[in-house]
């Protein structure tokens, strides 16, 4: 269960450093600034759909 928060945190941090640039982006904060808001996001959509997969074995 708590495999799939940390796949969606990994992923959509690793999706925000993409979308900020990847290797080749002009600043590195920016590129931490938006790994941070995908992790962020990612966390979230992991912990409600964790949430709903409990809420269905019930």
């Amino acid at each position: 269960m708590h495999l799939r928060i940390v796949l969606w945190t990994l992923c959509l941090a690793y999706v925000g450093f993409l979308l900020a640039g990847g290797k080749n982006a002009s600043s590195i904060t920016i590129m931490m600034v938006a790994a941070l808001i995908g992790a962020a996001l990612g966390l979230g959509l992991g912990t409600m759909f964790n949430r709903r997969a409990a809420r269905k074995q019930i």
